[in-house]
């Protein structure tokens, strides 16, 4: 009986043993990097206006922001995007006067510059910033 009891648990262990050897992983999940332009940014713009603006970036480069106008004193809600090579395309619309601006972020995605304008309104400009 003692025999027949020690091959049991033997063959018991073998089991579970061979059981718990699977070829099959569990895959480990590949994070998913943070777009390099992500997070909070604020800058300046100069020229037919002056003023301050800044936006808040999420993971797939989409941003949400505010300019604050020197000559009006208002604030102006805008939207856009950084593509994958860091070019921002943006129109904003102050008062009915669509504002183009366009730029591109730092190869490191810690400063953007470019331009803005409105060539109908005779208006246009410069702009720069730096993420917080």
């Amino acid at each position: 009986m003692i025999i027949r009891l020690k091959t049991f648990a033997i063959m018991t262990l073998l089991v579970m043993t061979a059981a718990s050897c699977s070829n099959e992983e569990t895959p480990t999940p590949t994070p998913t990097p943070d777009n390099k332009y992500m997070g909070e940014w604020e800058g300046v713009f100069s020229g037919g206006d002056n003023g301050t603006w800044d936006i808040s970036v999420d993971k797939e480069g989409k941003f949400t922001g505010e300019i604050h106008s020197g000559n009006s004193g208002n604030s102006y809600p805008f939207t856009g995007s950084f593509d994958a090579d860091g070019k921002i395309a943006t129109e904003i619309d102050v008062n009915g006067v669509i504002l183009d601006f366009d730029g591109s972020g730092s190869a490191d995605g810690k400063t953007a510059s470019g331009t803005w304008g409105n060539s109908g309104a005779g208006i246009s400009g410069v702009w720069s910033g730096a993420k917080k």
